[in-house]
């Protein structure tokens, strides 16, 4: 899906139950998604979001 601003976002649909696994402690786990989809999208240079939720 697209934004307003053209960027792509990303939604990753996680159960009620294993949204903190996929967080992580002090949200690392979720930060090192979004640092590998940035550098994906710097090689592309495409503005890239992630959205974590059920």
């Amino acid at each position: 899906e697209h934004d307003d601003h053209g960027r792509i976002i990303i939604h990753l649909d996680v159960a009620e139950d294993d949204i903190g696994r996929v967080i992580g402690r002090d949200g690392r786990i979720a930060t090192a998604m979004r640092s590998l989809i940035k550098v994906a999208a710097i090689r592309e240079d495409v503005r890239v979001g992630l959205e974590i939720g059920d």
